[in-house]
């Protein structure tokens, strides 16, 4: 593993994926671990080093570490993915924001979910990936119900879901129009993919 590094950045690539997945805090700590020692390598691919700087930047977000990740991706922008991490990342933080102002100031709070939607609004656009495009349709869905517009919720959370099933955000959305008690982001960190299609009753996600 040490006497051959392009072996150790395909593992070290593998298990940073496999502990992001999990969630857990100590989960989390290995992948900054590892993409500690992997973002060290000089002749790490452009495509690698910005896979794991995306990786490293959301077990960050995870661990309530929300400014760090974003300056982490600012501070390795490129044209694609980490720019729209970034922006992902700046639009959770408003809405933890957000989440935090609620009991105390309704009015600051709903400005703060108007700034989020505003700001994933900017990832509707050609070019962006899937992956970020559902997980901000996603995220608008939570806005618009967390400030009181269900209406504009159940439609965004519809149209997540039309797009998306089997991937994670349409198999939450699913699970939040059919009035599931647990909240949809919980449900989307908790569970696996092939858990929420067996609560969806897909059995084994064939």
């Amino acid at each position: 593993y040490e006497k051959y590094p392009a072996g150790k950045r395909e593992v070290g690539s593998l298990l940073v994926a496999n502990y992001l997945e999990e969630q857990s805090p100590a989960s989390l700590a290995k992948v900054l671990e590892l993409t500690d020692s992997l973002l060290d390598d000089e002749e790490l691919n452009d495509d690698l080093k910005e896979q794991l700087t995306i990786q490293r930047a959301q077990a960050l977000q995870l661990l309530g570490r929300g400014p760090e990740a974003e300056k982490l991706l600012a501070e390795n922008a490129s044209p694609t993915g980490t720019t729209h991490e970034a922006t992902l990342i700046r639009a959770r933080a408003l809405m933890s924001e957000a989440d935090a102002m609620q009991r105390q100031d309704a009015n600051a709070a709903a400005a703060k979910w108007d700034e989020a939607r505003t700001v994933l609004t900017t990832l509707f656009k050609p070019l962006v990936s899937d992956a970020v495009v559902s997980r901000a349709l996603f995220m608008t869905a939570r806005c618009s119900a967390r400030s009181g517009n269900a209406e504009g919720a159940i439609e965004i959370y519809q149209q997540t879901r039309r797009r998306y099933v089997p991937n994670h955000e349409g198999i939450a959305a699913s699970i939040e129009l059919a009035g599931r008690p647990d909240t949809p982001l919980r449900i989307h960190s908790r569970y696996t993919r092939l858990e929420l299609l067996a609560a969806l009753g897909h059995g084994d996600g064939v």
